[in-house]
């Protein structure tokens, strides 16, 4: 009889190792018990090949495995999976989107501090910072085809801006210069491929909060450590005006908007502090209320909606160290939850949805600016084998 336990052991590991593959290509992870009650983890990067987290390298799937598996090899993958003196013990089993993060093709250039936004399925980055530059760069990554272009640059070299969609056009809102905290809005026309620029912000701002909710684009704090304030911007008349001020000041938030609701997530406080505080502001009402801390304090962190929850990504902890937490907020149980890790941890990166997947590019890294592009939500297959 066999060991229920290993099965649920099994399961146990399944947050354990990082996966590498295609979002257009079925990742499928092997859990094979040796009979010594550990499991062996063989893990797919694409059509025909394993990946050994053990550091043994790839093999093709019709080479025999007999070294790195005493007693067999894999004989058909992945969709009629046998292994020789193995038993199935159960699978495949399609875990839920957002199961382990994989790694895309790096943007073309390294940088921290960037804003993100995707418009009819392109994701678009812009700008940044990489020692001594402010860029103006905007990218173009095609999830579909896993590939980057180059498109026209922004007016206006910056690092640590905000920025939201509204109507198809992305508005990059505020930011640092190297001189001052900007007031600077500038509109991106994805179709037309150019930029003009909008009515400046009331208040220069590094790394706001900035959000949209029913055509009106929302940034707040930012303005230093105690900054509380927020404004708003109508992108039909042109124009900025001052709402209901947050209840706790920060700088190098985040924000997002979810079912009509603006959400004001973690930051940094005057004391150099990363944060757990997260508000919430109707603008109906124009007023905040505070709802359920994040788990774990950070800041320059990004985040993004999935599938009805928001994900916070990254950042920075209290002793500057970079971050590879992730969290999603539901709010139907004002509950914060843990979710697979990042496979290289990053603050100021850029975080965006793109349909079910969440993708976190570029940013700061242990010592290096990042090109890493990585999506979470790749369908996984998981299959069960015991020894005979």
């Amino acid at each position: 009889m066999k060991n229920p336990f290993r099965f649920v052991f099994a399961l146990f590991l399944i947050a354990s190792f990082a996966v590498t593959a295609s979002s257009q290509t079925r990742q499928t992870k092997l859990y094979i018990d040796n009979g010594s009650g550990a499991f062996t983890t063989l893990t797919s990067s694409g059509a025909g090949t394993l990946t050994f987290p053990s550091g043994t390298g790839t093999v093709a799937t019709t080479t025999a495995l007999s070294s790195l598996l005493p007693s067999g090899s894999i004989v058909a993958f992945p969709d009629n999976l046998s292994i020789s003196g193995y038993s199935f013990l159960a699978g495949p089993v399609n875990a839920v989107a957002g199961s382990a993060w994989a790694t895309k093709t790096s943007s073309p250039d390294a940088a921290a501090a960037m804003v993100a936004a995707e418009v009819n399925g392109i994701i678009y980055v812009i700008g940044g910072f990489n020692f001594p530059n402010y860029e103006n760069t905007t990218r173009a990554y095609n999830p579909a085809t896993d590939t980057w272009t180059t498109l026209a640059a922004a007016p206006t070299a910056r690092e640590h801006a905000g920025a939201a969609v509204v109507n198809g056009i992305i508005y990059v809102i505020g930011g640092y210069n190297g001189g001052a905290d900007l007031t600077t809005v500038e509109a991106y026309d994805p179709g037309a491929n150019s930029w003009s620029a909008k009515a400046s912000m009331v208040t220069g701002r590094m790394n706001p909060g900035v959000c949209a909710v029913n055509g009106i684009i929302y940034a707040m704090g930012g303005n230093s450590c105690s900054d509380q304030t927020m404004e708003a911007y109508d992108p039909v008349a042109n124009s900025w005006s001052n709402k209901a001020s947050m209840s706790t000041g920060r700088q190098f938030l985040t924000a997002s908007a979810l079912n009509g609701i603006v959400y004001a997530i973690g930051g940094e406080d005057c004391g150099g502090n990363a944060m757990t505080t997260t508000e919430a502001y109707n603008p109906a009402t124009n007023s905040w209320s505070t709802v359920a801390s994040l788990n774990t304090a950070r800041y320059s962190l990004g985040s993004a909606v999935v599938n009805g929850k928001i994900y916070a990504v990254g950042g920075y902890n209290s002793a500057q160290a970079v971050q590879n937490a992730v969290e999603a907020y539901d709010p139907l149980t004002n509950t914060w939850t843990a979710e697979g890790s990042l496979i290289t941890a990053r603050s100021q990166t850029a975080v965006v949805a793109n349909g079910s997947n969440l993708y976190c590019i570029m940013g700061q890294a242990l010592s290096n600016y990042s090109s890493v592009n990585e999506v979470y939500g790749a369908p996984l297959d998981l299959y069960y084998y015991t020894k005979n």
